[in-house]
């Protein structure tokens, strides 16, 4: 019974580092979501410093979702559906990565950032 106890405790802990940001007690963000604002143009991001770098490009989305009602039926009731499409807001660039949970972005342009805004590394 111990060794199975242990065993599970082991599993359990190396799932919890594994999983990141989203499922720390200290960290309940979503990855890539933005959890703090130094200025409307500095933002720390929940992403993985082993994912990004200082100098990297990263795109910077909203969700935007719009709700329709469906007309009742015989028979069926009114419903409403929702439907969410992640739209380009513009550029940043990684500033820092010094936190294995969190890095510091720098919005590039004219973009000043939002919550809700979601952070994606860009692919070249």
């Amino acid at each position: 019974m111990k060794t199975f106890f242990i065993s599970n405790s082991i599993f359990a802990i190396l799932a919890l580092g594994l999983s990141g940001c989203a499922s720390l007690q200290a960290h309940e963000h979503a990855r890539g979501s933005i959890v703090a604002l130094d200025s409307p143009t500095q933002a720390h991001v929940c992403m993985s410093s082993k994912e990004v770098q200082p100098g990297d490009q990263v795109s910077i989305f909203e969700s935007v979702c719009t709700s329709k009602k469906k007309k009742s039926s015989k028979y069926l009731e009114e419903s409403q559906t929702t439907t969410c499409t992640k739209v380009l807001r513009g550029q940043g660039e990684v500033t820092e990565n010094t936190d294995l949970h969190f890095v510091k972005i720098k919005a590039l342009a004219d973009l000043t950032f939002k919550e809700g805004y979601i952070i994606e590394k860009s692919l070249r």
